[in-house]
């Protein structure tokens, strides 16, 4: 797997992970070989970044649970003005969390 910003991604690479809004809704399935029509969409959808599937032999590092939650209780106190029930915001958690652990590796 690796991930690709949106305005990275070419037609024919082929998602690795579904793709969901911020609802947790699928825009699209896993396993889809996108088009520049599914591109388009993803813009339009606001979509940043998605996980293809690689094949250049690079691998996706395992991260732990006990890794996520060091992480979050090192950030947390970084978003305590901020509403984590919002969608936007717990996204941004979530990836500020995800950033945190790989740089940790």
């Amino acid at each position: 797997m690796k991930c690709v910003l949106i305005d990275e991604a070419e037609p024919g690479m082929v998602l690795h992970d579904p793709v969901n809004n911020f609802n947790g809704k699928v825009l699209l399935p896993e396993g889809v070989e996108l088009s520049e029509k599914h591109l388009r969409a993803l813009r339009q959808w606001g979509v940043l970044e998605i996980n293809i599937v690689s094949d250049d032999g690079t691998e996706n590092i395992e991260i732990s649970p006990e890794a996520i939650a060091a992480a979050e209780d090192t950030l947390k106190p970084r978003f305590t003005h901020t509403n984590l029930e919002h969608p936007l915001m717990a996204e941004i958690f979530k990836q500020a969390v995800l950033h945190h652990v790989r740089n940790d590796h």
